[in-house]
């Protein structure tokens, strides 16, 4: 049995991104972008 401690597992990163976490990492920038421009007045909130 071995053991890991919560360093060693936090620690793992990739070396590089692979193109689906590109994509990702994409689409979640235009996403918080697109919220910032959003006015809770605009959708109808008070």
């Amino acid at each position: 049995m071995t053991t890991t401690t919560a360093q060693e597992t936090a620690v793992r990163v990739p070396a590089r991104d692979t193109g689906s976490e590109i994509r990702r990492h994409e689409l979640a920038a235009f996403l918080r972008s697109r919220r910032e421009r959003i006015a809770p007045e605009r959708v109808g909130l008070p």
